[in-house]
Parts: C-alpha cells; structure tokens; sequence
C-alpha cells in the first residue's frame, strides 16, 4: 500500500510539471509584458460581453418588450465572448499562462459613463440602463432620475453601445501600438480585430442616426422589428 500511494504521488507531481514544461517549449519571444497587455485586453472583451448581456436581458423586461433589441445585443454579447476566446487561445498558442481578473459589470458601467462626456450631443453624464442592471442607486444624473420610461428606450441603449464600442476600439489600438515589436501579434490583431472594430462602430452610429430620426413609441418599435 505504502508503495502504491508513493507511485500515486509521484504520477500527481509528473502530471502537475509537464504542462509547466510544454508551455515553456511553446513559447517563443513572447514578451511578459506583452502577455500582460493581452490579458488585459480579453479583460474588457469579457467586461464588454457582460454589458452586452445585461442590455440584452434589460430590454426582454415585461414592460420593456422589445425582443428586436435583446436578440441584437445578445448577439453582440456572442461576439464579444468570441474575442476573449480568441485572444485566450491565442495566448495559449503562444505558450503564454493566462491569469484572468474578475469582471463586474458596475465597473463597464463606470466606464461607459466617464466616456459619455466624450459624446455631448447626447445630453446626459450617465449610462442610466447600466446602472439600473447593476442595481447602483448612487448615480444623480436628472436623465435617470426623470422615471424610467425616460430612458427606458433602444436610443440610449445604442448610445451607450458606441461609447463601449469606442472604448474598447481605443484599447486595441493601444495593445496594437504598444506591441509592435512583436509581428506575429500585430498581425492577429490587424486580421482579427481592428476591422471588425471599426465596422462596429459604424453600424452603431447608423442606429443612432435612424433611432434619433424615427423617434420613440410606435417608431422605436418599427426599428425593433428590424432587428428581430
């Protein structure tokens, strides 16, 4: 028995080393600060996907009903689950180990709501839905404080999308920027990424465009079918 347990433990220690030691192999001038900046970035794909889901499940609300909306923004919740995905494997690919962090959606929140001073044409200081989601009833914004059927509407939604969208196009850029030293990452990044940034952003300006032009009430609900 005493022979077995010692064979049992040193299987455990050989199976515990050698991942340690393939990931060794596998990486090649893979910088520790550039593994840094990677994860970083799948931090926000993550933080971006969750806001995408909250305002998907927002506008399934039963005095919300609109499901052209959450399907769209549960799509984009899929999408942005995909890049961290892909920025993972590919780190994995690299022979990179990745160390992710917690992810809260009041702090994609935060966010969305420092860029909207960004965006004055907008008239408020505060993602009002993402707070709602998030449960935090600190924020003074007269814009969320109006009701909710205020900003209970697809507009604001869009509006805070393009703000999250141009939020996470910057860091991109930044990695992209930051990392140029490091060919085989630049070219994942400009083949997967920015390109598809970009579109994003444009899509969401449209929306805006169209949402502001056809207004709220039965306009809004014209748009949704659109999305459906």
């Amino acid at each position: 028995m005493r022979t077995f347990i010692i064979l049992l433990s040193l299987v455990a220690c050989c199976l515990a080393v050698l991942p340690v030691k393939n990931v060794d192999t596998v990486r090649a001038s893979f910088t520790d600060a550039n593994i840094e900046k990677v994860v970083n970035q799948i931090n926000k794909e993550q933080a971006a996907s969750y806001f995408y889901q909250a305002y998907s499940k927002f506008f399934k609300r039963g005095d919300i009903a609109l499901d052209g909306f959450s399907k769209w923004f549960a799509t984009a919740a899929k999408e942005e689950n995909d890049h961290a995905e892909k920025l993972m494997d590919y780190l994995n690919m690299r022979g990179a180990e990745i160390n992710l962090d917690d992810v809260k959606l009041q702090t994609i929140c935060d966010k969305v709501t420092e860029k909207l001073s960004d965006f004055p044409q907008f008239n408020r200081r505060e993602a009002c839905i993402c707070n709602f989601m998030s449960r935090d009833l600190t924020h003074t914004d007269t814009e969320c404080l109006k009701g909710q059927t205020a900003w209970f509407a697809g507009l604001q939604a869009m509006q805070d999308s393009l703000v999250l969208e141009r939020y996470v196009n910057d860091a991109l850029l930044t990695l992209h920027k930051e990392t140029s030293s490091d060919p085989h990452l630049s070219h994942m990044l400009e083949h997967d990424f920015l390109g598809e940034q970009v579109d994003s952003i444009k899509q969401y300006a449209d929306y805006i465009t169209q949402l502001t032009r056809v207004g709220s009430g039965f306009g809004e609900y014209e748009f949704d079918k659109t999305l459906q």
